[in-house]
């Protein structure tokens, strides 16, 4: 039964959460405007969660005979947190470059290179250990 609530819980307690939000110029000019909206998304992941749903399973499948492997797993988890220390928004990612091209994308959706309204948000879809990095880009292109 608690383990059937452990797992409703990890599972179900989920949701996309916002990290950052960034307003461009605003322009309300309304003549030749054709909205776009452009969205990217990578894996993220986080080891140190991995480690301790690990960590709960060795617990309770025997608290006695799994001491020294739970303590082992702690090292790990204290290894990971000292390498991946520092500012971030979000989770890493597998891939670190997959925004790198973004511009180009913007000016393939607008083709005259005039932009106005530019919002780019900055969201996660997290779940247990994995992640769904989002990047989502919208705004108006002049003609």
């Amino acid at each position: 039964m608690k383990l059937t609530i452990l797992i409703m819980t990890i599972f179900l307690g989920q949701c996309a959460f916002p990290h950052k939000y960034t307003l461009g110029d605003i322009d309300n000019t309304s003549s030749g405007r054709k909205p776009f909206k452009i969205m990217l998304s990578e894996r993220g992941y986080d080891f140190g969660e991995g480690v301790t749903i690990a960590q709960a399973g060795l617990y309770l499948a025997n608290k006695e005979g799994n001491v020294e492997a739970i303590r082992d797993l702690q090292y790990v988890k204290l290894v990971l947190d000292l390498m991946t220390m520092g500012p971030v928004t979000g989770r890493k990612v597998f891939n670190s470059k997959y925004a790198d091209n973004l511009t180009e994308i913007i000016f393939q959706h607008c083709k005259s290179g005039k932009f106005v309204n530019l919002r780019q948000y900055r969201e996660s879809a997290v779940y247990p250990v994995v992640s769904g990095e989002i990047i989502r880009i919208q705004g108006d292109c002049l003609d």
